[in-house]
């Protein structure tokens, strides 16, 4: 028996004492679309990354078994706040995320709910502290997120004397090998373009 495996790149190794197989082939695939497409046609047998918006047509095959696991990732934006200058923004002579209103404005302007049913189709629980639960550390009350408040977004940019200003802050390609690189993308896209954040304030984003 020949199982093909798809793999990005991965070590595949087989936890299992006794099989009935007599050949792995690897066959890596960087094309979402033609993954799944293998996939489901039977070119391949098995693959580790699946799309998030192709789970359920996969699991809609019969001939296919999809098994998921939580992953013990946090994904959150990092400001640069030390810096006197931000390198990547129009603004010069100082730093807009150096202001915790500035700051505070983006965490308000998240909707972590719309998100995880509109983004992430599900597959995510909005966090309030990067370490997640099960690890040493994790504390529930810590763990609470503040409310999204479009309003209260607006207004502390509007005490802020960074808002008086646009400013650009370059978001790099999250290229994690994970089925979640484009609802990434789409979560910086859906801050950008939030009502909450004035048309001031900006960013660019790298979707390559």
């Amino acid at each position: 028996m020949v199982v093909k495996f798809l793999t990005t790149g991965m070590l595949v190794k087989l936890h299992i004492s006794t099989h009935n197989l007599d050949q792995i082939e690897l066959l890596p695939i960087k094309n979402d679309a033609t993954r799944v497409a293998a996939l489901l046609s039977g070119e391949i047998d098995y693959t580790n990354v699946v799309p998030v918006q192709d789970i359920e047509r996969i699991k809609s095959s019969s001939g296919h078994t999809v098994k998921m696991t939580p992953q013990n990732r946090t994904i959150f934006f990092g400001m640069d706040q030390g810096s006197a200058e931000l390198n990547s923004s129009n603004i010069k002579g100082k730093n807009p995320f150096a202001d915790k209103r500035v700051r505070l404005a983006m965490y308000h302007a998240l909707d972590m709910d719309a998100i995880k049913d509109k983004v992430m189709r599900g597959q995510s629980v909005p966090a309030g502290i990067i370490t997640a639960p099960g690890v040493n550390g994790h504390t529930a009350a810590r763990d609470e997120r503040l409310p999204y408040d479009p309003e209260l977004s607006k207004a502390l940019l509007a005490f802020s004397p960074s808002s008086i200003c646009s400013f650009i802050s370059v978001l790099p390609n999250p290229n994690f090998g994970s089925p979640f690189n484009i609802e990434f993308k789409c979560i910086f896209m859906y801050l950008s373009t939030s009502s909450a954040i004035p048309t001031s304030f900006a960013f660019a984003i790298i979707l390559s």
